[in-house]
């Protein structure tokens, strides 16, 4: 039986790290309302399009928090929690992001809806053996 020890934890908040991908979502969050009331005339839409801009934008503006245990793997938002058992995967794979985890054994169409992108691990290579060794465990062990 796991004892659900946390093997490795990090947290990603991407607006910390600065560079042009921040100056680009301030210049979208300001701007599209703003042309949004001027072109409509319409203070309420400019706030419905800020509200669903920040939303659709949420994995970028609200730090992730990103924990691998003996028998899952987690991501936490502060409103949103997504937990998948390594019983459940079926890959993983190195990502211009990240590491991308599926349900899947084989790519699939499916995989941006089942599977989990893991932003930036700290120690990259360490935790794709870690996830490829509990993987090929638990295929072994059905």
């Amino acid at each position: 039986m796991p004892s659900n020890q946390t093997i490795f934890e990090w947290t990603v908040h991407p607006p910390k790290r600065g560079g042009y991908r921040r100056v680009v979502f301030l210049l979208a969050v300001i701007l599209v309302p703003y042309g949004i009331m001027k072109a409509l005339d319409s203070a309420i839409w400019a706030f419905f399009s800020l509200v669903f801009l920040l939303g659709s934008l949420s994995a970028y503006w609200i730090p992730t928090r990103f924990t691998i245990t003996d028998d899952a793997i987690e991501l936490k938002r502060w409103y949103w929690k997504r937990r998948k058992t390594f019983r459940e995967l079926g890959r993983v794979e190195l990502d211009p992001n990240g590491l991308f985890v599926s349900p899947f054994a084989e790519r699939s169409r499916l995989d941006g809806h089942r599977g989990m992108l893991l932003m930036e691990p700290p120690e990259r290579d360490a935790v794709l053996k870690y996830i490829r060794q509990r993987i090929d465990e638990t295929r072994s062990a059905k």
